[in-house]
């Protein structure tokens, strides 16, 4: 029988200072965390539900969940049926140097949003 849970964790050379995660949870809690990276994650199954900000946000099929270093947040599934998203973990340096080489802004920049509707993506 399949695991109900599965996470797989990893790290490309190519990609350095960048974490990738693919999972499906459905009974996993997050307890209030935070991350030194930033956190771009596309929720393709079931909705993720995430106290961010003084309140909770709801990530389903089609969203992102955007999240700033540093940030305290949780995490659960909505329902039974758990949730399933690819993430990317990109490190606070990678962002800047991106950033610095394709806009105007200096320092590093941050989400303003922690969930976007983004079916494409």
């Amino acid at each position: 029988m399949a695991p109900r849970e599965q996470a797989r964790h990893w790290r490309y050379s190519e990609l350095p200072g960048v974490d990738l995660l693919r999972a499906r949870y459905i009974d996993k809690t997050f307890l209030r965390h935070t991350h030194e990276s930033f956190v771009i994650a596309a929720i393709t199954d079931g909705v993720d539900v995430f106290h961010h900000g003084g309140g909770d946000q709801y990530a389903g099929p089609g969203s992102l969940a955007l999240i700033n270093p540093e940030t305290p947040h949780t995490g659960h599934a909505q329902g039974p049926e758990g949730w399933r998203y690819g993430a990317v973990y990109p490190a606070v340096d990678v962002i800047a140097a991106i950033a610095a080489e394709t806009t105007t802004i200096r320092g590093t920049p941050g989400f303003v949003a922690p969930v976007v509707d983004d079916p494409y993506t």
